[in-house]
């Protein structure tokens, strides 16, 4: 709050998403995804203004050679790995961070049960997209993918029955 004026709640308005987005830039400068290619790390309120960030970064990665020095892979194709959720409130903005990140890794976020949230999150699912394959991919599918259940052994599995019973 030192660099925001202004009242408190500012810190989630605008604080969250822009730390988010600094962090998840950091994550591809700092070398993050590169050391570990298969981490699956997910930035909350739609990467924040990390999808504004990117194409400067980029620009910055072909620009400098010392940020492409230590980025072994474009900017771009290292966001492509980076899950995100829908909490952006704008159904242009959805679409923006779709279009960035890919129909893969956008899952469905509310930020509940904070009061700041998004109280019908599959509702803008619903408006910014027609598709029903994709509406189901952010609603459900990508975050099944992100917790990767598949890759459990099926010993390790609790089946919903199983679960239902313990």
């Amino acid at each position: 709050m030192d660099r925001l004026v202004g009242p408190a709640p500012l810190q989630q308005v605008v604080g969250y998403p822009t730390d988010i987005g600094l962090a998840a830039a950091s994550a591809l400068t700092g070398g993050l995804m590169s050391k570990y290619p298969k981490l699956r790390i997910a930035f909350s309120h739609g990467g924040g203004t990390f999808a504004s960030l990117l194409p400067r970064l980029q620009q910055g990665y072909e620009t400098f050679p010392a940020i492409r020095e230590t980025m072994p892979e474009p900017p771009i194709e290292q966001a492509r790995r980076l899950y995100v959720d829908s909490l952006v409130f704008d159904t242009e903005t959805l679409r923006r961070i779709v279009a960035v990140f890919g129909e893969d890794k956008v899952m469905i976020g509310t930020d509940f049960p904070f009061n700041f949230r998004e109280t019908d999150p599959v509702s803008r699912i619903e408006a910014a997209f027609a598709n029903p394959a994709l509406r189901d991919r952010l609603i459900h599918a990508n975050a099944l993918d992100f917790l990767a259940l598949d890759e459990v052994s099926s010993d390790e599995q609790l089946s919903c029955g199983g679960a239902a019973q313990r």
